[in-house]
């Protein structure tokens, strides 16, 4: 026997690539004999992680959950508690070319520069809030930033995805001039998401001779019309998927979204 999370999306952080265990939202499962029994949080007991004794509520931080049950401790499962709003623990404050302002709930941000604002509460009162200024770069290409809580495992801040990618077979992006070697080109995937900036990119195929520009739908997939016959809708197709059917065989392409531009030849 062991015991199951499924997550909702109550329970997820924009900011956060960890799931958040939220007391109303977050669902226990008992997995046994091949079927899974929905528990109730009632039955559920925690304890820190890395500890061996069980209580009824989770301390901040990395926990392990199991099931209560007469004759059988079932496996059990691990989730990061920090507390009961998971919108409150990591929000954006602003955001800029250069930086991004958080404001967290109890937590330091390593590498960010802390911004501690004074306010007078209700009854005059001094209210510190932190926040954190965090440049950009850490989060170039992908990348996630590592921060440790609660004396336990870490968690990873992300930049939620906006804009256009391409991604290799290990998950990497790249940009700029790729070749790509005809045998891999099944590997690598595109993915598209709008910005605040813009809902479109461009592809322009061996030297111009054929303009396509892709448009995202409000049902999440991409109209392709052609900037040779004024705009007139050729085609559709999904947001994200394999890069080999984004450039419909053809060996040369520019794709340009804003100042960024990936060029690709598919080599032999």
């Amino acid at each position: 026997m062991k015991t199951i999370i499924k997550y909702q999306p109550q329970d997820e952080n924009p900011f956060i690539v960890e799931p958040l265990f939220i007391p109303s939202s977050t669902e226990f499962f008992l997995s046994h004999d091949g079927e899974e029994e929905p528990v109730r949080l009632s039955r559920i007991v925690f304890r820190k992680k890395g500890t061996t004794e069980w209580v009824d509520d989770p301390v901040r931080g990395w926990n392990e959950a199991t099931v209560l049950c007469k004759d059988a401790e079932p496996e059990p499962a691990t989730l990061l508690y920090m507390g009961d709003d998971a919108k409150k623990v990591l929000s954006l404050v602003e955001k800029d070319e250069k930086s991004i302002t958080f404001a967290t709930d109890g937590f330091a941000i390593p590498g960010a520069r802390c911004v501690d604002e004074v306010e007078e509460d209700a009854a005059g009162n001094e209210v510190h809030h932190q926040k954190y200024v965090v440049d950009r770069s850490a989060f170039a290409d992908g990348a996630q930033l590592e921060v440790p809580v609660a004396d336990g495992a870490p968690i990873h801040l992300a930049i939620p995805f906006e804009g256009f990618a391409i991604l290799d077979g290990e998950g990497n992006q790249h940009s700029g001039d790729m070749q790509i070697p005809f045998a891999e080109i099944m590997n690598y995937t595109y993915k598209f998401k709008a910005n605040g900036t813009t809902d479109r990119f461009t592809i322009s195929f061996n030297n111009d001779k054929m303009i396509y520009q892709y448009i995202l739908n409000d049902e999440g997939t991409l109209s392709i019309r052609s900037k040779r016959d004024r705009m007139e809708k050729v085609g559709e197709m999904p947001a994200e998927g394999r890069l080999a059917l984004l450039l419909q065989g053809i060996p040369n392409a520019v794709i340009k979204l804003g100042n960024q531009r990936w060029r690709i030849e598919v080599t032999e």
